[in-house]
């Protein structure tokens, strides 16, 4: 079960006040998918991993933080418009004006993840083509930042990248021989890449893979 409560929050750049939905627990039952979305009910919470203010259109995980953003960044036609991209789900579309926000501030990594998150936003709505535009952007973002924590991790999440975008020739000759140190990991490649190899998109999850072994 997934739980929030509302709250009053003063936005950073217009100085407004909204109501605001608070994620404060959920749970997940079932398999991830092989990019890491969390299986339900987790994945019904992306509405909450973001706030956007109602009156100028700031997006920020807290409003309130503190940010290098303006007014006149906010009124600008590529962030109004999204590059011109016209997401079917605003949900995606709000995930990819915190892409835009973050690549102003800087901030590689969470620029990647509002693509990440835009996708699986895109997929929810059958918006392909913008489902494969921010994978493919994502996968770009993803050579901007190191995280020696999650590097492995990561590099699994760019493998699905690559299949579900229709990279197949690309996810191969990048993974072929590849040695991870999770068993896990390896089973992910070694079923990404039997299923580039079959021209294959479709979204699966880890409880595939150890059917398929």
């Amino acid at each position: 079960m997934s739980t929030f409560m509302e709250i009053k929050v003063k936005c950073s750049v217009c100085g407004k006040k909204s109501e605001q939905s608070f994620l404060t627990s959920t749970n997940q039952f079932g398999s991830p998918d092989l990019d890491f979305r969390p299986a339900q009910m987790a994945r019904s919470t992306m509405l909450m991993w973001l706030q956007e203010c109602p009156n100028c259109g700031f997006v920020a995980k807290k409003l309130s933080d503190k940010t290098k953003i303006t007014k006149e960044f906010l009124l600008d036609k590529q962030y109004l418009y999204c590059d011109n991209r016209n997401f079917i789900s605003e949900l995606a579309e709000m995930f990819y004006r915190h892409y835009l926000i973050s690549i102003f501030n800087n901030e590689n990594e969470a620029a990647f993840y509002s693509l990440l998150h835009a996708a699986w936003a895109s997929d929810d709505s059958e918006d392909n083509d913008n489902a494969i535009y921010c994978r493919k952007k994502a996968i770009i973002q993803l050579s901007k930042f190191v995280d020696e924590e999650k590097k492995e991790e990561l590099m699994v999440v760019c493998a699905d990248l690559l299949r579900r975008s229709g990279q197949f020739d690309l996810l191969v000759t990048e993974y072929q021989g590849k040695n991870f140190s999770s068993e896990l990991f390896n089973k992910i490649i070694t079923f990404q890449i039997e299923k580039a190899k079959e021209k294959d998109t479709t979204c699966y999850t880890i409880n595939d893979i150890f059917v398929s072994f």
